[in-house]
């Protein structure tokens, strides 16, 4: 059978961009070239589009690629049906056939519909959930006003625009939680805890805002909910597939950006020790929402579980992770599907269900 091609999207203007080159060299690491061809295309964190011929390790700082003999600016045709990808070479432009994309790109731009939106104007099969729920899913805010017509209990929030916001609002903030502290201040679309900070009383208040502001103009004020961090993943569209539960165990007070990626000491690991109507309970709600957000291909539902056994909804990521210590990979292991096979049944979905409006 002939094989596929495959564009393999990674790094992008993006906070994630370095987390994004991880995973990308794990999935090139881990793709099987049996079945598919592959087309390295990454984006510079100024927004550059390039095809690389850099090889996973190259690719995993973040840096190496960049200066990789051979490197042309390339982008894919948004013509319908063209699957094209246009290489800006020497000698003129040069074209590829190409049949589906892996995005790999966290947070902006590659997380939140708009890689999304070129793909489906081209009609080019891709991994993952389409441009609504993916849009969705990267605003915290939108997934909790459709989360709460689920029933599904999640912490008390309160929502910050930047073009509105008065100091006035810090005494509405405090007001509203009744002294409930902690609280964290988040950007309502960011992820891998980018700008997230935790306030443990009235005075901190201005200072996480301010910071939050520097990466969002719209922010999520959250109840601090002591509890258990877990994690379920989530595979396929038609018939999804719901894994075994994670745990995060932090080093430090939540879970940061810098403990996720650059501290030894935080730890994950996969659950043995909760009462089984309890995970049964989690795991039909992680389905509900991925089902609710009108998730396809993959996603991670995250969830608090708090000693009475109150589990409540975190939130959702609709691209998580594929770096050697992220969750969803980890999990499915666990289950059985290795990381070879893992990437293969999210290529075969793409294929087999098309996104079509």
């Amino acid at each position: 059978m002939e094989k596929k091609t495959i564009v393999i999207i990674f790094g992008g203007h993006s906070a994630e961009y370095y987390v994004s080159c991880m995973s990308a060299a794990n999935v090139i690491s881990n793709i099987d070239l049996e079945k598919y061809e592959i087309e390295k295309l990454g984006i510079t964190e100024d927004g550059k589009w390039i095809l690389t011929e850099a090889s996973a390790a190259e690719i995993h700082d973040g840096k190496t690629w960049l200066t990789k003999e051979g490197n042309h600016e390339a982008f894919i045709s948004p013509s319908r049906d063209a699957k094209k990808l246009y290489i800006l070479a020497d000698s003129g432009v040069q074209e590829k056939h190409i049949d589906g994309v892996f995005c790999v790109i966290h947070g902006t731009d590659g997380e939140d519909g708009k890689v999304q939106g070129i793909l489906e104007l081209a009609n080019i099969p891709y991994v993952g959930c389409g441009i609504a729920s993916s849009a969705i899913g990267y605003d915290k805010v939108l997934t909790k006003d459709i989360v709460a017509t689920t029933g599904i209990p999640q912490a008390d929030f309160w929502i910050i625009r930047e073009q509105s916001f008065e100091k006035e609002d810090i005494d509405r903030i405090s007001m509203h939680f009744n002294d409930r502290y902690p609280l964290f201040v988040k950007p309502a679309r960011a992820g891998s805890s980018v700008g997230v900070s935790k306030v443990s009383c009235k005075e901190e208040l201005e200072a996480a805002i301010a910071a939050g502001f520097t990466v969002d103009s719209k922010l999520l004020v959250e109840q601090g909910i002591i509890g258990r961090e877990l994690e379920i993943a989530i595979l396929g569209t038609k018939e999804p597939k719901v894994s075994s539960i994670g745990e995060i165990l932090a080093h430090g007070e939540f879970y940061t950006y810098d403990s996720k990626y650059n501290d030894n000491e935080s730890r994950t690991r996969v659950v043995d020790d909760i009462a089984p109507e309890i995970e049964e309970a989690m795991k039909d709600a992680a389905l509900k929402i991925y089902k609710r957000l009108e998730c396809e291909g993959l996603s991670r539902v995250d969830f608090f579980l708090q000693k009475d056994g109150k589990y409540i909804f975190n939130e959702i990521n609709t691209l998580p992770g594929f770096t050697s210590i992220s969750m969803y990979s980890q999990l499915w292991e666990h289950d059985g599907i290795s990381y070879k096979e893992l990437i293969s049944c999210l290529i075969e979905d793409a294929f087999a269900n098309p996104k079509r409006y």
